[in-house]
């Protein structure tokens, strides 16, 4: 992802792929069972997918945008799955699916413009809802929630209080003990 969105700066991919892999907490979660390590996989590689939609360095035609929003659209439901917070790169990949699609179609007439700024974006999002909407589901009818958030505060627990400034400066050694 470095190399891709600084090409001319190869020093800065080796360094952003040195900081994760000897990143101390990074590699003691990832050596365990959990959902972080794919998550992080599965999110960069959408990362990666979206900048590659943008970046000019292969021409985007219109199966290429199509093939681009149905990757980033799987990608992001994989990982949906994997960890709720991926849902957040959705709104972004919408919005430069939809950047690319008016770029495109810059020419076209004003009817295909609309197709296509509708189109491509909701594609990405059929295929991201195809792909983990049956969770979604499933939680609304086990929980009736469709995220399952309140299963999961139910076992963990609200906060009492909002933290202050304080609380989080109280946190820092924790912040730091446990990066090491």
């Amino acid at each position: 992802l470095a190399r891709r969105l600084f090409p001319e700066r190869s020093g800065l991919a080796l360094g952003a792929t040195a900081l994760t892999a000897f990143n101390p907490m990074f590699l003691f979660v990832s050596a365990a069972v959990n959902n972080d390590a794919p998550a992080a996989l599965v999110g960069s590689l959408a990362l990666l997918w979206i900048v590659r939609t943008t970046d000019g360095s292969s021409p985007t035609t219109g199966p290429t945008l199509t093939r681009h929003s149905m990757v980033v659209g799987l990608l992001i439901g994989l990982g949906v799955l994997t960890k709720l917070s991926l849902l957040g790169l959705v709104p972004v990949a919408v919005l430069v699916v939809t950047l690319r699609a008016w770029q495109l179609y810059a020419d076209g007439s004003g009817a295909r413009r609309l197709v296509s700024i509708i189109g491509y974006p909701l594609l990405l999002v059929l295929v991201t809802a195809s792909v983990s909407g049956w969770w979604f589901l499933r939680n609304w009818r086990i929980y009736g929630d469709p995220t399952a958030l309140n299963a999961f505060i139910a076992v963990q627990g609200l906060l009492q209080a909002v933290p202050l400034l304080q609380d989080w400066l109280g946190e820092f050694g924790t912040f730091r003990w446990t990066y090491w």
